[in-house]
């Protein structure tokens, strides 16, 4: 090899081994289709629709079992300043006292028992305004896919 081959090659062997530069998002809020395209890299399906209100929400899965993302704080119905990862379970017979456990004992997700049927719900909310990046977004969803499977195992699920 002549030494600019080598040189070049050792410049590219520099640049694959940089880690994934993060993709800022802009101020004000982050987009479905920005969540979307976060999950999608991450290999989970990304439906978007609307929720009751006419805001952007978006239906995936994990751990087994399907979620939502939810925009919250809405500036606009383009962007969201918070968003809310949310899983229900259809699992009768969860005690108060099992929610109360999770709820003392883990530091992500909130959950609580349905008001209409008493099955277990977990929510986590994550801010996504003033430097949000799309890697932030995969870490916390890496986070959601660790809270729904504990809860699942806490419940018995």
């Amino acid at each position: 090899m002549r030494l600019g081959q080598i040189a070049a090659a050792a410049l590219i062997a520099v640049l694959f081994s940089l880690p994934v530069m993060a993709v800022p998002l802009p101020d004000g809020g982050v987009t479905a289709d920005a969540i979307a395209g976060v999950l999608r890299n991450k290999g989970f399906t990304a439906d978007i629709t609307k929720d009751n209100e006419g805001d952007p929400m978006i239906s995936s899965a994990a751990a087994g079992a399907k979620f939502i993302v939810f925009s919250m704080a809405a500036t606009t119905r383009r962007a969201a300043t918070a968003i809310q990862f949310f899983a229900g379970y259809n699992r009768a017979g969860v005690s108060i006292e099992t929610i109360n456990n999770w709820n003392r004992d883990n530091r992500f997700g909130r959950a609580y028992l349905s008001s209409k049927d008493q099955t277990p719900r977990v929510e986590m909310d994550v801010l996504s305004n003033h430097g949000f990046t799309t890697e932030a977004l995969a870490d916390d969803l890496d986070t959601w896919q660790r809270v729904m499977g504990h809860f699942q195992t806490h419940i018995g699920w």
